[in-house]
């Protein structure tokens, strides 16, 4: 069976990581948990996940500063949201101005977080796919200049 995706979760709640463990267990999806900002960068590292969902107070970092250090080291395109119950008007300022591709704020409905989860796993998989279109587009792009110039240099020869 395929999976739809590759998942961290950075809580460290037991019960929150639970929980969302629970709503995506009937998805597809690789789930990874960490409780603290340095089993989080060592899973980044090692999982590669499509999206994490992060939350603000970790007992040894906050989650804006730990958004940075993972944007450095996680896949391009890799999705983070804010999962947290940090919920006043500077901290979502705060995540957004960042770059989160959401931020939901605790406690959370399920239905909305898996829709909401999906919703940007869709959205990096379509960025991976134009990605690689863009790739092999700039391939082809360079054989067609090759070509062009060899063909160049054959018409010369022959004047």
């Amino acid at each position: 069976m395929e999976k739809n995706g590759k998942i961290l979760v950075v809580d460290d709640s037991i019960m929150i990581t639970s929980q969302v463990e629970r709503i995506l267990k009937s998805e597809t999806m690789e789930l990874k948990i960490a409780h603290d900002g340095k089993q989080a960068m060592q899973t980044v590292m090692d999982f590669q996940p499509d999206l994490i969902l992060l939350d603000v107070e970790l007992p040894d970092t906050n989650g804006f500063t730990l958004y940075e250090e993972i944007q450095k080291r996680a896949p391009q395109n890799t999705k983070i949201i804010f999962l947290t119950s940090r919920d006043d008007h500077d901290a979502v300022l705060t995540g957004m101005t960042l770059g989160a591709s959401d931020y939901i704020k605790k406690p959370f409905d399920a239905d909305e977080l898996l829709i909401r989860i999906m919703s940007q796993l869709r959205t990096k998989h379509k960025e991976d796919e134009l990605q690689k279109m863009e790739e092999k587009a700039s391939v082809l792009h360079l054989s067609l200049i090759h070509i062009s110039r060899a063909h160049e240099t054959r018409h010369d020869l022959v004047c």
